[in-house]
Order: structure tokens, then sequence, then C-alpha cells
């Protein structure tokens, strides 16, 4: 099956950007404490990562892969996945015109529908907002504007245990 233009295209932008990543992915490998989005906000603050000993996880999109190397270091048997190799999960494609990104989003309702349809909780919806101090290479949002109002967030699914046959 050939791949669709747009995925080429995505994988191009990302290739020619990819140095610009290198350095925070080096600074996050190295990193004791994991830090999430834009702002790096350290993970004592966000709460996001459970118990991962002794567990499966996966990361999809993982780019330099530290946050798998996080998991490792406490204890999780990690999988990252990057680049897509197809459209998954019926994602919305976005495209500007004077930019050779290819983005993928879905709305929060479909993330529940797609979620709780496989099996999965939702435990939690945490809106990553930065310290005042903290700083940031992207453009796309001040952190003035970040404070007020969320330029990130995570979310947190756990895979539902079935219950024992017989209850």
């Amino acid at each position: 099956m050939e791949a669709p233009d747009y995925l080429d295209q995505n994988r191009a932008a990302w290739g020619r950007n990819a140095a610009g990543y290198e350095a925070a992915g080096r600074s996050q490998w190295r990193s004791s404490e994991p830090s999430w989005g834009i702002w790096s906000i350290p993970e004592s603050q966000v709460g996001l990562l459970p118990e991962v000993s002794e567990r499966d996880t996966l990361e999809l999109g993982c780019g330099t892969g530290y946050v798998s190397a996080w998991l490792a270091r406490r204890g999780a048997r990690p999988v990252g996945l990057d680049p897509m190799k197809r459209d998954y999960f019926g994602m919305k494609r976005f495209e500007w015109p004077d930019d050779t990104w290819v983005e993928f989003h879905l709305g929060y309702g479909e993330w529940i529908r797609l979620l709780r349809s496989n099996g999965f909780e939702i435990t939690d919806l945490i809106e990553l907002r930065p310290e005042p101090d903290r700083e940031t290479t992207y453009d796309f949002v001040t952190l003035e504007w970040a404070r007020s109002w969320p330029s990130e967030e995570t979310w947190k699914a756990t895979k539902a245990t079935p219950a024992p046959a017989g209850r």
C-alpha cells in the first residue's frame, strides 16, 4: 500500500527540523526527573506518571525516546513508536497552504469514545501551566497566555482490567 502524500511531507518536515530537537532531546535523556511539554514542567509538579515498575508502556510519537528512557529507569518495559506509518485512529488532518507540516487531532469527545471503546478508563486530564520563570523555544504561544489558558494538556488513561469470571 502506497503512503499518502501528506505522510511524506510530514516526515520530510520532521527530518528538516530534527536537528532543532536534538539538544532538547539530549538534555531530556540526561535529566533524572521527567519534565513535560514545551515549558518543561517538572514531573514533581505535574504528577503524570503512575507507578510503572514491571508494566508495559507504549510511547506514541516517541521522537528521541526520552520518555521511554524515563519509564525504563522506573522499571517499565517501554516500547516507542515513531514515525506513524498510517493514519492512526481516524485522526483529522490539518494543513496550512504555506506550511509543509501536517498535524492530526481528535476532538475531546472523539478521544473519550476512542479510549473507552478500546477498554481504557480515563483517569485524568491535566492542563499544563508553566511557572512564571519558564522559557521555551516555541513561538506559537507566549508565557503570559499559557499561564492564563493551558497551551498543552495530557490525558491519563489506563487499560481497564476485566472482572474475574463469575463475578
